[in-house]
């Protein structure tokens, strides 16, 4: 492995192996320190070996270890080249030679690290032990619940109040307008508005989610008070919901302060996206906007009629060195269907510069973009607090040496130095906090001692701060810095003044520390009460790592209450991946270094993974480390998306299709080129990037070469954007080809950079030249069409149409010469708007085809309906010349759509109601499956609590009970088993039909002797003779063959006659399309009355304490019969047996014989 990854795989705080593969097998290179410790083995015991032998064979494993599932999962992540996470297993492992075994709950994961320079492929198989405490008991979780600082109270499922804890108070005032008490229905104190929002909220607590809100609420003073409320399940021991548990939390303060700067950002932006934005709406070929929301003014001055006023009026305002990129990139987005959002200046009316990043959604017909809708949001004030962090961090780097000789004066230990010793530390500390230490002199003076630096010269002092510690000695010192031939004051005046007062500060405070030690321990209990306060965790862990003290925030951010955690070391709760990193930098914090924002991942008490960001001290006294810990899941998102957007920009500018390079200005050296810039130009990056190779190579004219250098530098003075757009260069390539181009140059004069963009126009150059030489060609074979051809002037005058159009339109205008004359005379007035709109586009979007169906006066005086195709010419410099037109008598054609749409219409109509019909149907039966499924389901439990204490009765009373007391019991015993059966097989008739069991191949014979084996017991006692045929083997569901065969048989033995010697006799035969089988018994028969009723559900011919029955059983063989295309029946007479048969389609079975 590469020395990174060796390092990675090394620090691992989990047990870790890295493989390699061998042919079918994967072999061990190398073990981490954890692995060995854990399972006590040494490389030298598993190197080169078949990892999947050393599972098995290594007594650590267990013998009855399978590690089948382990290969599997090496090999997909081979095979893939992905990480492969298991689902959590139990390891039984030996811990000592006395064989005395841990159970660890192992969540492994397989980690493919390929190299290509060696072509080596490894994979890495790691072994996350996921084991946690379990809960603590009912009484300490009731203590929680009593003074958690948030304000709680339990409900049960009729929504009335159970218990509140003692901060209820004012959160629920701001809640409920009043106080809460034991036995209120929620319903009751909630507002009406609030009700249908609250019902669905504990419709989904009750279904087991948790559920969470944000509201906001007035209190007593007209103030808005922010209030987040948690609905969580509350179980019994059994586990079974049976309430839910509301907590309220204040978090109006949270939201009036700025904690740092990620929290600015994010509420800025969540600000800017829900309020501070210009929808709009344009058109996707040209751009041209029909709507702008009145935001317009607010985010930049102008109107929306202003904004109307020009077509290209957006791309007026860009700001210049961003209209480029914006319209390129945008355009090409489009072009490809893709929405989009991208980021650029524009200039307000004001002239100020406004950053908007603007949100696309593209709408395409038939593949093709029609409409460009969006939404641009003012991000200016992001931009000025991106550069103020820029800053900030620049300006804390300064600050460093100055921080570190605050940090170590603060450290001094009064308690265990005498102050003379104490300022004789601090004497030799303090020039380390400027630039030039050896030229930093101190003076001290505390009371009538004296100290001085080892350079001290008696120079007059720069500085000189004083102060008096508690009991009244006064201390003085004084700061000078000595000239020398670079001298540099090492703070700005200010700076120095307030570094000099911290050192006074620290060092008073340090002399004061005994005597204040008392006063320090009586706040312990207000310090206690701040913890407890902050959003962040705060708490305190002594050397051994253990929580000593823990503020209520872990509630919140972990999910723990603090009384879970103290006594708990703080490693129990680190994500596996980052045990090692934090034991370093706790070894740091410990040798007395602070720590700020060290990140690491905490595993929540639900198992979800939290980024927290850490700012730790030692107190050496205390010998404690003082730490504070922010949730870091908003930053960790920001920075994810800070990543991505910096790779989805670069593989964008590599794959435009426009050639781009940057410059610096002063000596033309390239900085950057995408691979288009080198790919039009024809030449490689190496020969492109110097300045003076690149005119030489692409302009090898030498007098061209010149004149072409000249216009750049002359652009470049001018610092005129509009003429650094050129247009019809001509350059060779390598190969000596001639390329036409467009360019634009974009400076960036503060920068000293320039942005030049290249398109290769050739080709568009060869096809307008052909274009002109076809024209003429195009004009023979205009008059020999039979369809209608016409050009007109930009005013719609005709300046040329064929002899079909005048046949049949001439006599509009008495057949005179048509030169000259409208069009719109021989158009119908109801479609004039129709054909300006049509021209209108062909103007916008010239040398591209419109179609349009236009109604004009037919001779006989009715209507001839024509399709025409629409197209506007232009010039060699885009400019609109003429309309061309061509069209076709489509009257007929027309007719025949209209009949064929009206039907086309009444079908569609007609399917969509059958459609709805067909679902109305079909949910109806979905909810009734479902409903019976759930009913039957949730009956079973009260007859189980009903069965169960009745037993437990009679056997604690049954020496206190009589006779009739015990029937009792025997009867509702025997009751509630009745009923538990029958709704078992209510719930199996629910699941016939409805839960899909992949079909397989059933062997019948082995199915009826699993049946007759459940009821041998049966069979014996009444000496049932069986006689059966060989059955086939068939494709289907075995479970529901099975339950067909059981009820069957079930029935011949349940219901045979005492008279004689029962008999059941199993039997089939098959036709071309089915299996047709019976089922024949000598028992009770059935009365040919009740052949039909006997399958329908809860019909019984006999009471329950003659024959034991739901009357489910034959619904239940009916339905499954049906299922597999076949028919159910009996044949049967009372007293005589009864003969079932029933076939099953082939088509649902497989054919084959055993």
């Amino acid at each position: 492995m590469h020395n990174n990854s060796n390092k990675i795989f090394h620090s691992l705080p989990y047990p870790a192996i890295l493989l390699k593969k061998q042919k079918e097998k994967f072999v061990v290179i190398d073990i981490n320190k954890s692995f060995a410790d854990t399972f006590s083995l040494e490389l030298k015991d598993v190197y080169n070996k078949d990892f999947i032998e050393v599972v098995v064979n290594t007594a650590c494993f267990g013998k009855d270890f399978d590690a089948s599932d382990v290969f599997t999962e090496l090999n997909e992540s081979f095979k893939s080249n992905q990480s492969i996470t298991s689902d959590i297993r139990e390891y039984s492992i030996v811990r000592d030679q006395a064989a005395n075994r841990d159970i660890y709950y192992i969540n492994s994961v397989t980690i493919p690290l390929i190299e290509t320079d060696e072509k080596r492929e490894y994979l890495m198989h790691s072994l996350p032990d996921l084991s946690e405490r379990g809960f603590k008991s009912t009484a300490e979780a009731n203590f929680m619940f009593e003074s958690g600082l948030e304000s709680l109270f339990l409900i049960n499922k009729n929504l009335n109040v159970v218990s509140t804890n003692k901060r209820d108070s004012e959160q629920f005032k701001l809640l409920f307008s009043g106080q809460v008490k034991r036995g209120d229905s929620i319903l009751d104190l909630t507002p009406k508005e609030r009700l249908t929002d609250l019902k669905k909220i504990f419709e989904k607590v009750f279904s087991g989610r948790p559920v969470e809100e944000n509201i906001t609420v007035k209190s007593p003073d007209g103030s808005e008070r922010y209030l987040y409320l948690k609905y969580t399940p509350a179980k019994n021991n059994a586990g079974n919901i049976i309430g839910a548990v509301v907590s309220i939390n204040d978090l109006t303060h949270f939201y009036s302060q700025e904690f740092d700067l990620m929290q600015s950002k994010i509420k800025t932006e969540s600000i800017i996206n829900s309020v501070n934005g210009i929808f709009w709406e344009a058109k996707a070929d040209d751009f041209t906007f029909s709507y702008v929301s009145p935001q317009l003014k607010d985010i930049l001055g102008y109107t929306q009629e202003e904004w109307y006023s020009s077509k290209t009026f957006w791309l007026d305002h860009i700001h210049p060195e961003d209209k480029s990129y914006a319209l390129e990139y945008c355009m090409a987005q489009v072009k490809k269907g893709l929405d989009h959002k991208f980021e650029y200046r524009m200039i307000s009316k004001a002239g100020k510069v406004v950053w908007l990043e603007d949100i696309v959604s593209v709408v395409s017909e038939n593949g093709t973009p029609t409409i460009i809708r969006g939404v641009m949001i003012d991000i200016t004030n992001q931009k000025k607090i991106e550069k103020e962090n820029k800053d900030l961090v620049i300006k804390l780097n300064e600050r460093v040496k100055e921080q570190a000789c605050l940090y170590k004066i603060s450290q001094l230990n009064s308690s265990k130095l005498s102050e003379k010793k104490l300022l004789e530390k601090a004497l030799k500390i303090l020039p380390e906090g400027f630039q030039n230490p050896a030229m930093t002199e101190v003076f001290i003076q505390y009371g009538n001692e004296h100290f001085k630096s080892e350079n001290f010269k008696h120079a007059k002092s720069n500085l000189t701060k004083e102060g008096k510690t508690i009991n009244g000695v006064e201390l003085v010192v004084s700061i000078s810095q000595t000239k020398g031939k670079k001298q540099n004051a090492s703070f700005i005046e200010e700076e120095e003044e307030l570094m000099t007062e911290a050192i006074i500060k620290n060092l008073i405070l340090q002399l004061n520390q005994k005597i204040t030690l008392n006063q320090v321990e009586k706040t312990n209990s207000q310090l206690k009460n701040i913890m407890d306060q902050s959003l962040d965790v705060i708490c305190t862990i002594d050397g051994d790592g253990i929580f000593v003290s823990v503020s209520a925030a872990t509630l919140a951010i972990w999910g723990y209450e603090p009384e879970e955690l103290i006594g708990k070391n703080y490693m129990d709760f680190i994500d596996q991946a980052d045990i090692d990193k934090t034991k370093i930098v706790a070894e740091k914090v410990t040798a007395g270094n602070d720590v700020t924002n060290f990140e690491n991942i905490y595993i929540r008490k639900d198992g979800k993974r939290i980024p927290m960001i850490w700012s730790a001290k030692w107190h050496k006294k205390d010998k404690l480390m003082y730490c504070v810990a922010r949730d870091g899941t908003e930053k960790k998102k920001a920075e994810l998306a800070l990543t991505e957007r910096n790779k989805f920009i670069e593989t964008t500018i590599h794959n435009l299709p426009i050639g781009i390079s940057v410059n610096n200005i002063k000596d033309g050296k390239a900085t950057f080129m995408n691979k288009n810039f080198c790919k039009i130009y024809g030449w490689p990056e190496e020969e492109l990037s110097d300045v003076n190779t690149f005119f030489e190579k692409v302009y090898p004219d030498k007098a061209e070469r010149n004149k072409i250098k000249k216009r750049i530098l002359d652009d470049i003075k001018s610092r005129d954007l509009e003429r650094m757009n050129w247009e019809g260069v001509t350059i060779t390539t390598k190969e000596g080809k001639k390329k036409i181009i467009t360019a634009k140059n974009i400076p960036l004069y503060e920068q000293n950079l320039m942005i030049s963009t290249v398109l290769d126009i050739t080709n568009q150059k060869k096809a307008e030249e052909e274009l002109r030489k076809s024209e003429s060609r195009f004009r023979g074979v205009i008059d020999s069409q039979t369809n209608y051809i016409l050009r007109t002037d930009l005013e719609g005058n005709y300046t040329f149409y064929n002899d079909k159009f005048k046949e049949d339109f001439g006599w509009v205008h008495n057949n005179e010469n048509l030169l000259g004359i409208n069009c719109m005379e021989s158009i119908l007035p109801y479609h004039h708007e129709r054909v300006a709109e049509t021209v209108q586009k062909c103007f916008e979007t010239p040398n591209k085809v419109f179609q349009v169906d236009i109604d004009k006066p037919a001779k006989d005086g009715g209507v001839k309906t024509t399709l025409w195709d629409f197209v506007c010419f232009t010039d060699s410099k885009n400019n609109p010349i003429e309309m061309q037109c061509a069209g076709i008598d489509i009257t007929a054609r027309k007719t025949a759509e209209d009949a064929l749409l009206q039907k086309s219409r009444q079908l569609i109509n007609l399917n969509k109601s059958l459609n709805e019909q067909a679902l109305e149907l079909e949910n109806a039966n979905k909810e009734l499956e479902q409903f019976v499924y759930v009913a039957s389901h949730d009956l079973q439990e009260p007859l189980r609590m009903v069965t169960s204490f009745l037993t437990k009765i009679e056997d604690k009373y049954n020496d206190k009970l009589d006779e009739k007391g015990r029937r009792y019991i025997h009867f509702a015993v025997s009751g509630a088993k009745n009923m538990r059966k029958l709704i078992l097989d209510l719930l199996e008739y629910s699941r016939t039909g409805r839960i899909a069991e992949e079909p397989q191949k059933v062997d019948l014979n082995e199915i009826v002797e699993n049946v007759l084996k459940i009821y041998a017991d049966s069979i014996e006692a009444k000496n049932i003779k069986i006689t059966k045929d060989t059955l086939p083997v068939i494709s289907a569901s075995k479970t529901s063959i099975y339950q067909l065969f059981k009820n069957l048989i079930g029935n011949a033995i349940n219901y045979s006659a005492n008279n004689r010697t029962p008999e059941i006799k199993i039997t089939v035969s098959e036709s071309k399309d089915e299996w047709l089988f019976s089922v024949r018994d000598n028992g009770i028969g059935i009365d040919p009355e009740f052949h039909e009723k006997i399958f329908d559900l809860f019909q019984r011919l006999h009471g329950s304490d003659e024959y034991s029955g739901s009357g489910l059983g034959l619904a239940i063989c009916k339905k499954i019969v049906e299922f597999y295309g076949g028919n159910i029946k009996v044949d049967s007479k009372e007293g005589e047996g009864a003969n079932f048969t029933f076939s099953i389609n082939k088509r649902f079975a497989g054919n084959s014989l055993t």
